[in-house]
Parts: C-alpha cells; sequence; structure tokens
C-alpha cells in the first residue's frame, strides 16, 4: 500500500503459500514463531524447511520493497504485521532503508478490508508524519544558504529549475497571475508577462503548483500540526535547493 496525501491506495497484493506437496506429505504444523517443539524427525525436517520458506519469503519482500522504494521516491517506510515476520523482513533490507523503515507490531489476521486496514494503521503514520514534519522544518528554517523561504521567492526559485525538494501547509491557496504563452506564474500585478511580455491570467495556487512541481520533478512535502504554524509564520512556502544552486547560492555572499 502506498500513503498519499493522508489516503492509503492498493498497488499490488502478493500471498505467501507454502508447497503443496511438503503440506501434503508433513501435514499441517501449529506453533508459535521461534518456539521449537519435538515431533519426530520428519516434524524436524518440515519444520526446517518452514523456516527456510519464511527466510526466502522475507527475503524476497525486501528486495521487492527496495526496488519499489526507490521507483517511488518514498521518504518513509512501515511494514505492518506479525512481529518475527516484519522484523525478518527489516533486517533484509539495505541498510539505508532500514532507517526510514518503522516496524510495527499488529495481528492483522482479522483485517478483511482496506479500510479496517487503514484505521488500524493510520495512527502509526499521522504521528510519524507529524514528527518527520517538525524535524524538515527544524531544517528548512534552520538553514539560510541553502533554502529559499516564503510564496514569491520560491515561485520564482521553482520556474528557474533551482528547486528539488518543496514544502507548502496544507491548504495554503492564493492569486497568481500565469502567462498564456510561457507559462511563467507569480504574484505581481503586471498585466504583461515579466519574462516574455505575452498576455497574463489569473489562477490559483493550489492549481498551479502541482503542475510546476511535475514539470520541474520537484516533490513537494504538504505540513500539518506545529511544523505548518511554524512555515505559515514565514510565509507559508519554502524549499531545498539543487546541489547546482547551493553552490551559486553560496558564491553571492
Amino acid at each position: 500500500f502506498l500513503w498519499w496525501l493522508g489516503e492509503m491506495l492498493e498497488l499490488e497484493e502478493k500471498e505467501f503459500r507454502m508447497e503443496p506437496s511438503k503440506v501434503k506429505e508433513m501435514g499441517p504444523v501449529s506453533r508459535p514463531a521461534g518456539v521449537r517443539v519435538s515431533r519426530g524427525t520428519d516434524h524436524d525436517v518440515y519444520e526446517h524447511h518452514v523456516d527456510a520458506q519464511y527466510a526466502h519469503y522475507q527475503r524476497e519482500i525486501a528486495k521487492h520493497v527496495d526496488l519499489w522504494c526507490a521507483a517511488e521516491h518514498l521518504d518513509s517506510l512501515f511494514v505492518v504485521g506479525l512481529i518475527e515476520m516484519a522484523k525478518g523482513i527489516w533486517r533484509e533490507l539495505p541498510h539505508g532503508l532500514r532507517e526510514k523503515t518503522t516496524v510495527i507490531e499488529e495481528d492483522l489476521g482479522w483485517v478483511v478490508s482496506r479500510v479496517e486496514l487503514e484505521k488500524r494503521i493510520e495512527p502509526f503514520v499521522e504521528r510519524h508524519e507529524r514528527e518527520r514534519e517538525v524535524v524538515l522544518m527544524d531544517s528548512l528554517l534552520g538553514d539560510s544558504r541553502a533554502v529559499v523561504i516564503g510564496i514569491d521567492e520560491t515561485l520564482v526559485q521553482l520556474q528557474q529549475g533551482r528547486i528539488r525538494n518543496l514544502a507548502v501547509v496544507k491548504g495554503l491557496d492564493g492569486s497568481l497571475k500565469q502567462c498564456v504563452q510561457c507559462s511563467w506564474a507569480d504574484r505581481t500585478q503586471d498585466p504583461a508577462c515579466p519574462a516574455c511580455g505575452g498576455e497574463r491570467q489569473v489562477v490559483r495556487l493550489r492549481e498551479v503548483l502541482p503542475q510546476l512541481a511535475r514539470r520541474y520533478s520537484v516533490s513537494v512535502e504538504v505540513i500539518s500540526g506545529e511544523a505548518a504554524r511554524r512555515l505559515q509564520e514565514a510565509g507559508g512556502m519554502g524549499a531545498w535547493l539543487r546541489e547546482t544552486a547551493k553552490k551559486e547560492y553560496a558564491q553571492t555572499f
């Protein structure tokens, strides 16, 4: 599942199954995770096989998750389930991905719908997001050389391709004027575009900002809670500059 703007989106489902031949040969085995029960050679062989299958399953999930996180550029990962399985998957993740992964111990055997699953894990995700946003604001508002603060300067840097990541207060909106020819947008009231001299029309910030972010391949952090209050006091919007922009920015001082 992908958690996006407060909503959980189902992307793919995979199911773990024991090899039918082994189940038929050995019969069912039920035991708590990590507890081995002596039941004879056949059952010992079967339990070793179960352990090997689970280890293989954990490696495969970790590999799949690693590729998925890289493709989606995810900032955080949650592994939810019985603790032995969840931790087993976590241990197989690359070190860098483990650092931004949270393991949540939850027995999800009773969950029968996406809505129920979302209700179960939403408090964990929300708490994690609020904590992460506070850290982001500490970084954004505490650095005067590698960032830009405020709507006007952020829009300029964004449209010049200098921004790497952008943070905006949830619900922030306002009027802009956008050129009908080159699409340059800002809050100035000039009837002619400052970039090309073309005609301009009134547009909404919340409509234009996602379009600009996609055009310049910029990730957007929508900030809530206490972190949003701090960002609102600083102008409601800010951004981290790309590496090349950081160097140029530093040379001006």
